[in-house]
């Protein structure tokens, strides 16, 4: 029977130490863990390890990659659309910018009340000649009444001037 000091003595001993296979890494080698086939590798990191264990993961890798350009594709004409939109922008603000410093002038005060003055000015104009239309229409249309009564008057005293001899028969026949 073996007893613990003796399996200490053994794992110590100089033939054991000096085999290949059994000696320790130092600190400054990577440690691996070592299996039956080999160093374990993992699937995490390695396309072929996962793929062994997940069968569906390749298509899985496939449809993410396709989705990524995709995105990116996308992401692409959303740039250039902004870029663009922004150049308009920056054009805009130019053409601005140079109506601003051309044309608009800056007013004094008595510019400005020059300006509410013509603005009033012009506004009591156009009034003016609204009222004046409308009292050449309300003219002309109380000249057409009259004109109407006129006429009406006019019917009436022919009928009087003719000596309100209603009847049909000839009266100047039998004058004669």
């Amino acid at each position: 029977c073996v007893t613990n000091s003796d399996i200490s003595r053994i794992i110590n001993s100089s033939e054991v130490q000096s085999h290949p296979k059994l000696k320790l890494a130092g600190p400054s080698q990577r440690v691996s863990v070592k299996t039956r086939g080999g160093t374990k590798r993992n699937p995490l990191k390695n396309p072929e390890v996962m793929d062994a264990l997940n069968p569906y993961a390749a298509e899985m890798r496939k449809t993410e990659q396709a989705a990524m350009e995709a995105a990116a594709k996308d992401r692409e004409a959303l740039l250039a659309k902004k870029r663009s939109a922004q150049k308009a922008n920056a054009i805009q603000k130019k053409v601005n910018y140079a109506k601003m410093t051309t044309d608009y002038q800056v007013l004094t005060k008595a510019d400005l009340d020059q300006k509410i003055a013509n603005d009033a000015a012009e506004r009591q104009a156009k009034l003016q000649a609204i009222a004046d239309a409308k009292k050449a229409e309300e003219e002309a249309d109380a000249k057409m009444i009259a004109d109407k009564k006129a006429a009406n008057a006019r019917a009436e005293a022919k009928e009087a001037d003719d000596g309100g001899d209603d009847d049909d028969d000839d009266d100047d026949e039998e004058d004669e």
